[in-house]
């Protein structure tokens, strides 16, 4: 009997502890999720995330253009000089040419408002570089457009020069490999619109789940 007793009291600790570690173990099944999708800096956005109440929260964010943007600085230089009597000029013209590629990524560093209807963020594309892409708020229909230094002949001043403007796709060899090893980032939505200022919107789900198996119940 003591023999029998005990190998019934044993058996019965075993399904104790079976169901015991398999409920420890739906216990511990946890599913973290996460899902990141593009969309455009605008005011729903911003009340969405209470970013009118804060404007610092900008600068925790991923911000990208939802187009190309091709920037050109052209500078001329004219030498002369006299020969047997005779002037002559040599003429030579550089141009500087900064392709932002849709899925390039930026950081806000800086944004300027009056704390009422003017409101620009400063946008850094190239790390360390501290040179901006100013945006600004149109409260018209509520989106973020690149910022003109002249807008009626397309020029902007950036990193200490001023570049005309452009919205071609880029398609030098540089633009090329990058847009070929970089993710995508924006979708053609918004392809016959002036560049939008977008941001990468992070959304973390959490899903839990218990399971257990029962181990039985003998005589």
């Amino acid at each position: 009997m003591t023999a029998g007793k005990t190998a019934k009291e044993l058996q019965m600790k075993r399904n104790r502890y079976f169901d015991f570690g398999m409920l420890l173990f739906g216990l511990a099944l946890v599913f973290l999720m996460g899902c990141a999708t593009v969309r455009p800096m605008d005011d729903s956005a911003m009340t969405e995330y209470k970013i009118w109440d804060n404007f610092e929260k900008f600068k925790i964010y991923q911000y990208f253009v939802s187009r190309d943007i091709v920037l050109t600085s052209t500078e001329t230089d004219v030498q002369t000089s006299v020969s047997g009597g005779q002037a002559f000029s040599s003429r030579s013209t550089h141009r500087d040419i900064i392709n932002l590629l849709a899925s390039t990524a930026g950081k806000c560093l800086e944004y300027d408002t009056d704390g009422e209807t003017f409101l620009k963020v400063g946008i850094e594309f190239a790390q360390g570089s501290k040179n901006l892409l100013w945006f600004y708020f149109n409260p018209e229909d509520e989106y973020f457009y690149l910022d003109y230094t002249d807008r009626s002949n397309r020029e902007i001043e950036y990193a200490g020069k001023t570049y005309k403007v452009s919205y071609e796709e880029a398609k030098d060899v540089g633009a090329i490999v990058k847009r070929l090893t970089t993710a995508k980032k924006a979708t053609k939505d918004y392809q016959n619109m002036e560049p939008l200022l977008l941001f990468e919107e992070n959304i973390k789900q959490k899903e839990t789940e218990t399971r257990r198996t029962l181990g039985g119940s003998k005589l």
